[in-house]
């Protein structure tokens, strides 16, 4: 009995890693104006997570590391995804 704890404590040390968190951050704004746009939204489709921007279009996403197809959305706009490899802060 004491074996199989000794194992499963074993493995399940195993799968706890520490994983990298990154962030993606920036400002959303009007292409030809330049106006902010304040409550866009940066949702990353692999993991369910999103922000909206601020009144500043101020945005900020931590991820874990890895490739995420982020999606950058506002009403009236035409939404836009675009593919990241996070292996920093961007």
């Amino acid at each position: 009995m004491r074996f199989i704890f000794s194992l499963i404590a074993f493995v399940a040390s195993f799968s706890v890693e520490a994983q990298k968190n990154y962030t993606l951050s920036g400002h959303i704004q009007d292409a030809e104006s330049g106006e902010q746009l304040i409550g866009a939204t940066i949702y990353s489709d692999e993991n369910k997570q999103g922000v909206a921007s601020n009144i500043y279009g101020f945005y900020s996403l931590t991820l874990p590391e890895g490739v995420y197809a982020i999606v950058a959305t506002y009403i009236g706009y035409t939404h836009q995804k675009f593919e990241i490899e996070l292996t920093k802060n961007l």
